[in-house]
């Protein structure tokens, strides 16, 4: 169970435009979703209303940082964590094991610099 502290949607959310977290919600009425969104699917859903590249799953991450394709920030972010040698020497099953014990660190490290970026944006 993931508990979030108080104020965390807020946080993470300010920086969106009130029509951005109408259309981010309006899509999962659309969708017929079962149920809300958590914070990591509204954020994804505000992040795409606006234009931000979808995040890359952990096994998307690897095949990307093996080639050294950065296109998406956390598969950058992963591959300084864990270290150009590690994507050179280290088998598929034990690059994924580190890439997993780094991935939501570097996520939230992402949407933190985003909204950073999004606050600097006049």
């Amino acid at each position: 169970m993931v508990i979030i502290e108080k104020g965390e949607w807020l946080d993470y959310l300010q920086s969106f435009s009130p029509e951005t977290l109408f259309q981010a919600l309006a899509s999962f009425v659309k969708a017929k979703s079962k149920w809300p969104p958590n914070l990591p699917e509204m954020l994804d859903a505000c992040e795409k209303v606006i234009g931000v590249p979808a995040l890359p799953d952990p096994h998307s991450v690897m095949q990307l940082a093996i080639l050294r394709r950065f296109d998406h920030p956390v598969t950058k972010l992963v591959f300084d964590k864990i270290g150009s040698w590690d994507f050179g020497h280290d088998s598929e099953k034990v690059l994924l094991r580190k890439i997993n014990s780094v991935y939501s660190s570097c996520v939230d490290e992402y949407r933190k610099l985003d909204l950073l970026l999004l606050e600097q944006t006049p």
